[in-house]
């Protein structure tokens, strides 16, 4: 009797898996997403993990650029790493680039040819 109780207890129930649940849980998923993404909004400081998220960079890339001290960074504590977002932003911001639009050529070339538009 006490081995029934014993098996009894110790298993675990049968999972079922709901369609509705599961679309639920992943709506449930992405509300979370969006609301951590407004977080960083928020905050001026960042620990490593936010700032990968935050730069869409991966772990050992950013890690590479703070060991090389291409990004701009902060170590309080001599091991964590932490992240001012304003300079991130300054940082994933420079070497702007322009790039010539074909559209602006074309109405360089009327303009010189007299026609207009």
């Amino acid at each position: 009797m006490m081995e029934q109780q014993r098996t009894a207890t110790n298993e675990q129930p049968e999972r079922v898996e709901c369609p509705s649940c599961l679309l639920k849980l992943s709506l449930l998923q992405a509300q979370v997403e969006k609301v951590e993404k407004l977080l960083y909004c928020i905050k001026d400081t960042l620990n490593f993990k936010e700032a990968c998220r935050y730069t869409g960079l991966s772990d050992s890339q950013l890690y590479k650029l703070t060991k090389t001290g291409k990004v701009p960074h902060y170590k309080p504590s001599g091991k964590l790493l932490f992240f001012s977002k304003r300079e991130l932003d300054g940082w994933l911001c420079r070497n702007h680039e322009c790039g010539e639009s074909p559209y602006r050529v074309e109405v360089s070339e009327m303009e010189l040819k007299g026609m207009d538009v």
